[in-house]
């Protein structure tokens, strides 16, 4: 049985900021050998220039199911500083070759790994898997590109200061036959490497610097300090709705003169402080009414204005109460003129429903069970006639589609009214 040697790759996600302006490119890492005072076995920004790459190989030929773990880890040097892998892709370029050809038989695992200071324990951060095809050794090189999505929380990410970085490569033989393995790097015709994801791309930002760790780069972040991975900009004014004081309304400047949150060309009263949820007025000054007759309509200090919907037996009186003024204020344009009246085919399962409304109400304040159950029933069924009607009267080309849906809603909401009546404690 062999006895495999392993390799890890190390993953420096953001490279110091302040130097010269880069390329997305040159955000790849390679796989190095190491100089004076660094990892003997590197990664570090910087494609190789030897012309010769270094070569690792297993102790023996690599059997079918086998698999290579490579010795040495390829490390980055310790960060000076905490720094945090931004969530997103990462590929990794690694090159093998084999005595006689891998044709799609070559299983590639990659595992980006925590390596805590004063450490040798690797700790898994997230992992991919990929089969590609090895060339022989006498042939050119090409890479097996290994993806890694790189997920979980900000604290799972976050790499501490003192600690490195690395990615754990596994190959294993899926031929059917054993191959002499071996993988290469730190040359210009095998260039090892480890790409991360741009987060701005198209703008040099070589620090990748995220603030709200949303996955986009501060330098094309329409909102920086508030995580909105979707970048949704409604009023066009650049700032993203997520921290736009007035999504609605184009203000670039974020001008807020009182300084509650909501922006002046939104703010109702732009020079006093208020509740975002009143309109930016004070609660003395708020204008809390919704024109629902069926909501008790205030404002909360700290909330704003607030509508409290009328529920059980009271939420089916408003909402029958509604559906009636709906019906007799109805233009010849949305309701036929005879369906108006008292006794029309529209109005008589109303009305029954309104009386029902009102049998249940006397049998709640009884307190009888029975009656309350038999009532409410009734009600419901009569709130159901109303609405087959409300159908069929549309059917018939007597009612506006605009009337027919209000009215469907609003008894639908009176249905759901009913259902909430129960036996009182």
């Amino acid at each position: 049985m062999m006895h495999p040697r392993c390799f890890a790759l190390a993953l420096l996600t953001v490279l110091a900021a302040g130097g010269p302006a880069l390329a997305a490119d040159d955000l790849a890492l390679y796989l190095r050998v190491g100089g004076p005072g660094q990892p003997s076995d590197l990664l570090a920004p910087g494609a190789p220039v030897s012309a010769t790459p270094v070569e690792l190989a297993p102790a023996s030929r690599l059997g079918t199911g086998e698999q290579f773990d490579a010795i040495p880890t390829f490390l980055t040097v310790p960060y000076g500083v905490a720094r945090k892998i931004p969530v997103g892709a990462v590929q990794v370029f690694a090159y093998f070759a084999a005595g006689s050809s891998m044709d799609a038989c070559a299983r590639v695992t990659a595992t980006l790994m925590r390596r805590p200071a004063g450490t040798l324990e690797d700790l898994p951060i997230a992992s991919g898997e990929t089969i590609g095809s090895a060339p022989a050794k006498a042939d050119a090189p090409t890479p097996i590109v290994v993806p890694i999505q790189v997920n979980g929380t900000l604290t799972a990410r976050t790499i501490a200061q003192g600690d490195q970085l690395g990615i754990k490569l596994v190959l294993e033989n899926d031929c059917s036959q054993s191959r002499n393995v071996v993988m290469r790097y730190d040359a210009t015709s095998t260039p090892a490497r480890i790409v991360p994801a741009d987060n701005c791309p198209g703008v040099d930002n070589p620090d990748q610097a995220d603030d709200d760790d949303d996955g986009v780069g501060n330098a094309c972040d329409n909102c920086r300090a508030v995580p909105n991975v979707d970048q949704n900009d409604s009023d066009g004014d650049g700032i993203g709705d997520a921290c736009d004081d007035c999504p609605s309304v184009a203000n670039a400047d974020q001008a807020d003169r009182d300084h509650d949150g909501l922006g002046d060309v939104c703010d109702a009263c732009a020079a006093d402080p208020g509740e975002i949820g009143a309109g930016g007025c004070p609660c003395a000054e708020a204008r809390c009414d919704d024109g629902d007759q069926c909501t008790t309509d205030s404002c909360d200090v700290g909330v704003g204005c607030v509508h409290v919907p009328a529920v059980t037996i009271d939420g089916v009186d408003c909402k029958l109460a509604t559906i009636q003024s709906l019906i007799v204020q109805s233009t010849a344009r949305d309701l036929a003129y005879r369906l108006t009246r008292p006794q029309s085919k529209l109005r008589r399962p109303l009305a029954r429903a309104v009386f029902l409304a009102g049998q249940t109400r006397k049998a709640l304040r009884k307190g009888v069970r029975r009656r309350i159950d038999l009532n409410n029933g009734k009600l419901q069924g009569a709130i159901q006639a109303f609405v087959l009607e409300v159908d069929t009267l549309y059917g018939r080309s007597l009612m506006s589609a605009e009337l027919r849906d209000v009215l469907l809603r609003t008894a639908n909401d009176a249905i759901a009214a009913a259902r909430d009546i129960r036996f009182p404690s």
